[in-house]
């Protein structure tokens, strides 16, 4: 099968929109017979497992890197001819892409993954709620264009249904258990951080993700003084000293990977 992937994020940006278009593409390459392309922001590596990967010019939004959603695109589809568009967790590049396959007559999925109306809520300022509001009418709009919108979980499919987005389906999500292993809790590596984060044994309660104002890391400070609770953080983003600051005694272990 033919495959163009339309991603509002790829590599080396890594976020979730990102891991889960990689996971995807592993499991194609397992799979084999299968050519695909990825559509992404620049800049990007050229190849991923042998699949080609074409970027689109970018602007940078609150350090995100945000594609352009230029005609060009529309060009990218015709020659490579899909069997089917993927758009992974469009907004505006996927979105672009959505409109493209319709005018091409090419089955579309949209995968819905970030909340993009409540992001724009919390950063709206005055005009907040007026922007969750626009925001529900674009993602209304851009996954009405889809001929199957994939959901991660039943409550974002009743939330999806409530805001009156079209044929929407459970896309379950499922646990890597070579990578996340209980057996590596005997691990070397981890007896040593497990020894640094909780030297008197205590509930190491994690976080792995941006630091940012949608994640709503203040909620941690509930817990932080409880006894028996070492709070440990992982990913880096614009709230770090501001949660540092908030959890003066929570491990920030910064970006890591693998």
């Amino acid at each position: 099968m033919r495959i163009a992937i339309v991603t509002e994020s790829f590599l080396p940006t890594l976020n979730g929109v990102t891991t889960s278009v990689c996971r995807v593409l592993d499991c194609l390459a397992a799979a084999g017979g299968h050519d695909v392309l990825v559509i992404c922001p620049s800049p990007a590596p050229t190849h991923y497992l042998g699949f080609r990967v074409t970027t689109v010019p970018t602007v940078t939004l609150r350090a995100f890197r945000v594609g352009l959603p230029t005609r060009r695109l529309e060009q990218i589809l015709r020659d490579f001819a899909p069997d089917v568009v993927h758009a992974a967790s469009p907004f505006g590049l996927g979105a672009r892409g959505l409109a493209a396959a319709r005018n091409l007559g090419i089955p579309t999925v949209a995968i819905y993954q970030t909340d993009m109306p409540s992001y724009v809520a919390q950063h709206g300022g005055p005009v907040g709620p007026l922007a969750h509001r626009a925001s529900w009418t674009w993602v209304r709009h851009l996954h009405s264009l889809a001929d199957l919108t994939l959901a991660p979980s039943s409550a974002a499919i009743t939330e999806l249904a409530a805001h009156g987005v079209p044929r929407v389906a459970l896309w379950g999500r499922g646990v890597d258990t070579a990578t996340y292993s209980p057996e590596l809790r005997r691990s070397p590596q981890v007896a040593q951080l497990r020894s640094r984060l909780a030297p008197n044994g205590e509930v190491i309660v994690g976080y792995v993700g941006r630091l940012a104002p949608e994640k709503e890391l203040h909620r941690l400070a509930e817990i932080a003084d409880l006894p028996g609770i070492s709070i440990a953080l992982v990913g880096e983003g614009p709230s770090r000293d501001e949660i540092a600051a908030l959890l003066p005694r929570a491990h920030f272990l910064g970006r890591q990977e693998g």
